[in-house]
Order: structure tokens, then sequence, then C-alpha cells
């Protein structure tokens, strides 16, 4: 019992450190908001993990954006369930923003991946009408209702990183 009693607070100081560190300041940054969201098949047993959003105050296209929050250790959101990607939602409501900002996603033909995730498979969406169907397109968050939409790769707006 005690063992047991041991890890779960172990998890818990890791959580509370992981917090405690993830809302740090980033210049051309805005910090959005830390979230314990469960990822698909990331996290041990059903614990969720850290995710720390921050939005770029400055515009890029999407590959610019990936390769700048690659080099500041994360990477272009990537909300890979419906749960995560209400968290963002919130977080860009609370903090009022109302620009479309670039995400992970990134279509290959007619297929969509999280290229900032490992060129996973997308097993969810939230695509608004008529969206989504872009070839050789990248994705972007449409901040006003927690949808999706595809722009050529290189128009430029603001980029959401995560860590």
């Amino acid at each position: 019992m005690n063992s047991i009693l041991a890890i779960v607070l172990s998890i818990g100081a890791l959580s509370f450190a992981h917090a405690a560190a993830a809302q740090k300041d980033i210049p051309g940054f805005k910090y959005l908001g830390t979230s314990e969201v469960q990822q698909s098949g990331i996290g041990i047993n059903g614990v969720g993990i850290m995710a720390s959003y921050y939005l770029s105050r400055d515009s890029a296209n999407w590959v610019t954006a990936f390769s700048n929050c690659n080099d500041i250790g994360g990477r272009l959101a990537y909300p890979m369930n419906p749960v995560a990607n209400d968290e963002l939602r919130r977080f860009l409501v609370v903090e009022d923003l109302r620009a479309n900002a670039w995400i992970g996603a990134r279509s290959t033909g007619t297929n969509w991946i999280w290229e900032s995730n490992f060129n996973t498979a997308m097993s969810w969406s939230s695509w608004a009408s008529g969206c989504g169907t872009g070839y050789n397109a990248c994705g972007y968050f449409i901040s006003n209702g927690g949808t999706w939409c595809h722009a050529g790769c290189s128009s430029t707006m603001s980029y959401i990183c995560q860590f």
C-alpha cells in the first residue's frame, strides 16, 4: 500500500513541477494556458500529460511556424481529441483572441496528418463545414468556434505552439 501511495505522490509532484515550469516567458509569444489532457496514445495508464499553449505575436507561413515552434522546444499545436481541442478553444476565448492560428495539421494529398506529432494520422478532426478538403494544404484553428479550416501553407497568420 505504501508503494502505491508513493507512486501516486510522485506522479502528483511531477505534474505540479511540470505545471510550474510550463508557464514561462517566451519572447514573441503569449502564454494561453496549461491543461492536463489525454492525447491519443500518450500518457501512462490513462494518466494525462500536461500541455501548455503559446500564441505567436507575429505571423508566419506554416513551414516557418513549424520551424519556429521546434526551435523553442515545442511543436505546432495538435489537439488530437475533442477534450484537447475544447481546452485550446477555451484558452483562446478567455484571452479574447479572435485571429485564426496555424496548428500542426497538414494534408498529404487527400489525407490529413499531425505533422507536428511525428506524422501521426488523424483519428479525429474538427473541420468546419467546407474545410479539410485541401490538397497539399495546412490546417489552422478558427478561434471563435473551436473548428479548423485549411489554407495554402504559404499564407501567413499567427500560430500556436504546444509544449
